[in-house]
């Protein structure tokens, strides 16, 4: 009789720094690692008991590996003996930095579940020295990331940078006469290559949206008054570029390259309102 072969699934979770075993997170840890035991084929509706193979791996600081491993052990010893249940395997990726390279580790148990080809370290991002990588994450700000005030200033900045590039890059391209309608969801989408549309925290891209917004009337404040009368929004359509002749073009393009989003108050509060859940 041909024995079927197991499919493999990671359980991955993303944390800035480890945990203790007697800490809150560690109740869904505990959850997670029988998760990935035996009954993973139950839990994921793929089978039964045993038919499919897991493993719950946490992505984290290279400092925070080792931390996060006696963790995890810890809690493997706690499910087998106290309430005799089999828990799944597991492992830590860790992203370590060097001077011209982002390293992922990970263990030899990781590797050789996943199949991994590279051994640890890898490297997974390379750059020229005294480059800073941050500005090429696909989302360059979460408003729910632990950062420092210069941190989210400069994430903010980055943003609103890529979202300036957009706009002058359209407009540069576009013929005369144009009409150009920029929506904040097209604007999000450009500046996150993409993953602003799968980005599944609802409150976070509402508080993006806003900040695009105010971007947006800040650009247009920041204009000559006889061209500002060029961009105006319409609720439910976005914000509309009139490029009626040359002239108007060629003066508003040299505008928009002239605006710096360093200059703008890149810690100010966004407030919650009654038009937050608006596309537009």
């Amino acid at each position: 009789m041909e024995t079927k072969e197991k499919k493999k699934f990671c359980i991955l979770e993303c944390k800035t720094s480890s945990f203790g075993p007697d800490s809150s997170t560690a109740r869904q840890t505990r959850t997670l690692l029988l998760f990935a035991g035996p009954i993973i084929s139950e839990v994921l509706g793929l089978g039964i008991r045993g038919q499919n193979e897991g493993i719950l791996c946490y992505f984290t600081g290279s400092n925070q590996i080792e931390m996060m491993e006696n963790t995890l052990k810890t809690l493997e010893k706690e499910i087998k003996e106290k309430i005799k249940l089999e828990s799944g395997n597991y492992g830590c990726f860790g992203i370590k930095p060097e001077q011209s390279a982002i390293l992922l580790e990970y263990s030899e148990k990781i590797k050789n579940f996943l199949n991994l080809i590279e051994d640890s370290p890898a490297k997974i991002l390379t750059f020229e020295e005294d480059t800073d990588p941050r500005p090429l994450y696909f989302i360059p700000y979460d408003p729910n990331i632990q950062q420092t005030k210069e941190e989210q200033k400069r994430c903010r900045r980055i943003l609103f940078e890529r979202i300036l590039s957009y706009i002058i890059s359209k407009v540069g391209g576009t013929d005369i006469p144009s009409y150009i309608i920029f929506t904040t969801e097209e604007m999000l989408k450009s500046a996150t290559f993409g993953a602003y549309e799968i980005w599944e925290d609802t409150e976070a891209k509402k508080h993006v949206r806003k900040l695009i917004r105010g971007l947006l009337g800040d650009i247009r404040s920041s204009i000559d008054k006889s061209l500002q009368e060029c961009i105006n929004y319409e609720s439910k359509r976005g914000w509309i570029f009139d490029l009626k002749d040359k002239e108007t073009y060629e003066e508003l393009l040299k505008q928009l390259q002239k605006f710096k989003p360093e200059g703008l108050d890149l810690s100010k509060k966004i407030e919650p309102n009654l038009f937050d859940n608006m596309e537009d």
